[in-house]
């Protein structure tokens, strides 16, 4: 049963916007001027991978560029998305974050694609992104472009609600030495190296980080043990042998330990992460260009712990073991993770071309190959894989000058399921100077990820004995289903000082995966129940989103957004001990808002102030969490001397009332880090 039907959804998102059309003025003669053709208009290029005015692109775009970055308050990566709208950004632990968009937030967001450098960081024994793993600093990014909305035709069944590709500085723009350092609350000790130069014909940036901090510290009488230090050394160089061809390597490891769990029980996990990226571009003489991308990540990992007698786990002595276990000696058993693997490689072609002066398109065939093992995850000491294929294919066409059409589709196959397509159509309408309205459809299929399918976490006393199932996947699992109407405005002044974006869009989510009890007949477990991976949860979602821009010069920037989010849908948590079934009304913030100011002073120095507000929410399998108000501040002054440049800043996160994120133990007070920042060319 459908809460409502696509119908009702589209003329409902339709008579939200009647009001902002009607106030819109009438198109005329004079759309394209040459101060248009002049002026600094973004270019998006992860939503087609074509390169596209951000007003001609087929869906929301936000562009968080270096300017913005140095401006706001951010301390780690993660904190940068609190200032998009629809985004939510929070610790599952003080050393585990995450970043979700919309709805269906949890431990490990799933449907979010993450790239840097076109690299994909989503893994594949989580089916989401390590954010603590990827070993990127905010001084390392040049700018991030987001898709807020499904970009399946781009870039595959993980960009399920959005996709999000972080670019990295340019070896050829930015060379000599930076030194950062960090130091504050929480004991927060980070510091990092880069440099950028030449090695012989290769232009490279090197990058040396660590991070170490002591985690958000007691909550009551617990002790949260969630502290963590990371290492990380990573390496991109740029080869250009002549006009037509570039070269791009990247290689990168980092080693990371950090605390994990909640109520009360914690352990440590350590990482090793390590990958490699070649990226070829050539341009032909007709203008078309062709790109080859070759990837592969690979992540072992492994959890402290130590055994536990069975004895122990069921509370009775050795000398009476019930039934099957009389007679048998006691064992240690293993409940965590000793030594896992996950790993990818991934392959794609792809092509971007002119037809005519109206027609241009994007397409691409690409093959993946996935492989993951952990006893404990799979029940079985031998790796599990998968082979998968994609083609894809986006047009552009602009048969008038107010008109520009976008379609794409991708056809996704793996050695199991069949095809799973995905397709997004969308016109954009320019109405008059700087105005322009789209209407998009798209439908996005996802499948399940070979490790969600395969999962079967179960503790044995031997290969024949099942002493307890904690998690099996339903060998029937389908694919998840998204229907999405948007309808989008943008208004950009003469100057380009000011720029209003605002979304109205309508989703209905089908077949989500998700965890249900269900019965499992088993003497040693007094619950006798057993997680089961199923298609058992189904939302719509309808909401607006709005986000502006103010940059009249270059010493002045206002950036605010807001979101309204309203949320219908169900979610079967259960069928033993009894039928379960639970509303998703608040498993997303209802509404949510940030406001950036900074300004930049004459002698070098420069003041910000940031305000984030979250409405009540309880995010999937997190704790029900009060709305919290949060204020941020930024001092910073700049002596440039000798052609270098040092920056000395304080920022101060959460000035005012402790808040709580995901965990309720996760308690985020009043946060002091100062930073020194040396350019050296």
């Amino acid at each position: 049963m459908r809460i409502r039907t696509l119908k009702s959804c589209v003329f409902r998102i339709i008579t939200l916007a009647a009001s902002l059309f009607l106030s819109a003025v009438g198109y005329s003669d004079d759309f394209l001027t040459e101060e248009d053709l002049f002026s600094d208009i973004p270019l998006v290029s992860n939503v087609t991978h074509l390169q596209q005015k951000i007003s001609e692109a087929p869906a929301s775009v936000t562009i968080i560029d270096r300017r913005l970055i140095e401006a706001s308050t951010a301390v780690d990566l993660v904190d940068l998305f609190r200032l998009v709208p629809g985004f939510q950004s929070y610790f599952v632990n003080a050393n585990r974050p995450a970043v979700n968009y919309q709805v269906l937030g949890g431990e490990q967001p799933r449907r979010l694609e993450v790239k840097v450098d076109g690299r994909s960081v989503y893994e594949s024994i989580f089916s989401a992104v390590g954010w603590e793993t990827i070993g990127i600093t905010l001084d390392d990014v040049e700018y991030i472009e987001i898709v807020r909305g499904p970009n399946a035709p781009a870039d595959g069944s993980n960009a399920f609600l959005g996709s999000i590709n972080i670019v990295t500085k340019s070896p050829v723009l930015h060379g000599g030495w930076t030194f950062r350092s960090q130091a504050g609350s929480y004991q927060t000790r980070n510091g990092s190296i880069a440099y950028a130069g030449k090695l012989g014909d290769i232009s490279h940036r090197t990058t040396l980080q660590y991070r170490s901090n002591d985690g958000f510290g007691a909550f009551g009488d617990s002790e949260i043990q969630d502290d963590g230090e990371t290492a990380s050394l990573g390496f991109r160089g740029l080869w250009t042998p002549n006009a037509n061809d570039s070269v791009e390597l990247q290689l990168g490891i980092s080693n990371s330990e950090f605390g994990q769990g909640d109520d009360g029980d914690f352990f440590y996990r350590d990482h090793d992460y390590s990958y490699q990226y070649l990226n070829w571009n050539h341009l032909t003489d007709s203008g078309n260009k062709i790109q080859v991308l070759l990837y592969h990540n690979l992540l072992k990992f492994s959890d402290s712990g130590e055994p536990f007698l069975l004895s122990e786990a069921i509370g009775i002595p050795e000398d009476f073991f019930p039934g099957p276990l009389a007679g048998r000696p006691d064992i240690p058993l293993i409940t965590f993770i000793e030594d896992a693997e996950s790993e990818r490689w991934d392959l794609e072609v792809r092509s971007s071309f002119n037809l005519t002066s109206e027609l241009r398109g994007s397409v691409g065939i690409a093959s993946r190959y996935d492989r993951a093992r952990s006893k404990l995850l799979f029940d079985s000491a031998s790796s599990i894989s998968e082979e998968s294929y994609r083609g894809f294919v986006n047009f552009e066409w602009k048969p008038l000058e107010p008109l520009v059409f976008n379609g794409g589709l991708i056809n996704e196959k793996n050695a199991i399921d069949s095809s799973n397509l995905s397709y997004r159509f969308a016109t954009n309408y320019h109405v008059k100077h700087n105005h322009m309205f789209r209407l998009a459809y798209s439908k996005s299929l996802r499948a399940p990820t070979f490790a969600e399918s395969s999962q079967q976490t179960i503790i044995r006393y031997d290969p024949d004995l099942i002493l307890d199932a904690i998690i099996i996947s339903d060998d029937q699992l389908e694919p998840e289903k998204l229907r999405n109407i948007e309808l989008g405005y943008t208004w950009r002044t003469q100057n380009n000082a000011f720029n209003l974006d605002i979304k109205l869009f309508s989703e209905e989510l089908d077949n989500i995966i998700d965890t249900r009890r269900d019965e499992f007949v088993d003497e040693f477990d007094p619950r006798n129940r057993v997680g089961t991976r199923t298609n058992s949860m189904f939302l719509d979602a309808e909401g607006a989103e709005i986000e502006f821009n103010y940059r009249p010069d270059e010493k002045l920037l206002i950036r605010g957004a807001y979101t309204h989010l309203r949320l219908e849908g169900l979610r079967h948590r259960a069928t033993f001990p009894v039928t379960n079934i639970s509303g998703l009304e608040n498993s997303s913030p209802k509404n949510s808002s940030s406001l950036l100011l900074n300004y930049q002073f004459d002698n070098g120095f420069e003041v910000s102030a940031a305000v984030y507000h979250q409405s009540e929410a309880m995010f999937l399998r997190g704790n029900a969490l009060d709305s919290y108000t949060r204020v941020d501040l930024k001092t910073a002054k700049t002596w440039s001397f000798y052609q270098s440049e040092l920056e000395l800043s304080f920022i101060a996160q959460n000035v005012g009332d402790d808040y709580q994120e995901f965990f309720e133990t996760n308690v985020f007070e009043t946060k002091y880090i100062f930073e020194l920042k040396l350019k050296i060319p």
